[in-house]
């Protein structure tokens, strides 16, 4: 039951964080300019995403480790794990390039940045 409430917990964090964020993305890409107070609340929103995933990512092999028989044979397991998978390397992607991409442009309007465009 810990396990469960770990995955719950992580999962909660984790979406809660990434929707936040992605609401201030949006509405900067709204405004055509995002300010360098908005990339360190998304760098802050972006460990709490992290955060979720570690929790996720713990109390998962938890819970597989419970019942390793029932969930090797799963398939609804196997689609977890790819989408986890795909969203943890969506995060490597975004934190190795978007981000230092958002910092350096921080403060200029998107038309007047070369490297957004």
């Amino acid at each position: 039951m810990v396990f469960v409430m770990l995955h719950i917990l992580g999962t909660a964090i984790g979406a809660g964080a990434a929707f936040t964020g992605d609401f201030i993305f949006l509405n900067s890409v709204r405004k055509k300019i995002l300010y360098s107070d908005q990339v360190k609340i998304l760098n802050l929103i972006g460990m709490f995403v992290w955060l979720g995933l570690f929790i996720l990512l713990v109390s998962g092999i938890g819970l597989y480790f419970e019942r390793p028989d029932i969930y090797w044979h799963s398939g609804k397991f196997w689609a977890k794990m790819t989408i986890v998978g795909i969203l943890s390397l969506n995060g490597i992607t975004y934190h190795l390039f978007h981000r230092p991409l958002m910092e350096r442009s921080a403060n200029k309007k998107f038309s007047n940045s070369l490297e957004i465009g």
